[in-house]
């Protein structure tokens, strides 16, 4: 699993066709069962929520934009492990975001 996490552009794709394919039916799972029952969101919780789910996707965006500044084969594989890393924590938010929004509790 680790390699995978580690590689290149091609299977940052593949994980994001993965995450896509798996989280809709998820949230809408969710969603379904826990709207009848929920309390509004708190709305400082959810502004702070978005602003670190949009932060770190613009961290991804900045690391896929220069990544091709790194010329050296350790700098190329260190800027990879930083797009997956990144790529990881804006899923995680977004996730968060996703559950300040529809609590599952």
């Amino acid at each position: 699993m680790l390699h995978l996490l580690l590689g290149s552009l091609r299977k940052d794709a593949r994980l994001l066709r993965w995450l896509a394919t798996i989280l809709p039916p998820a949230l809408l799972l969710g969603f379904t069962l826990q709207v009848g029952r929920r309390a509004p969101p708190d709305a400082a919780k959810v502004w702070s929520s978005l602003l670190a789910t949009l932060l770190w996707a613009v961290l991804f965006l900045l690391a896929r934009r220069f990544g091709p500044a790194f010329d050296t084969r350790t700098g190329t594989q260190l800027l990879g492990t930083l797009r997956v890393v990144l790529l990881l924590l804006f899923v995680m938010q977004l996730v968060l975001l996703l559950g300040t929004l529809f609590p599952f509790a």
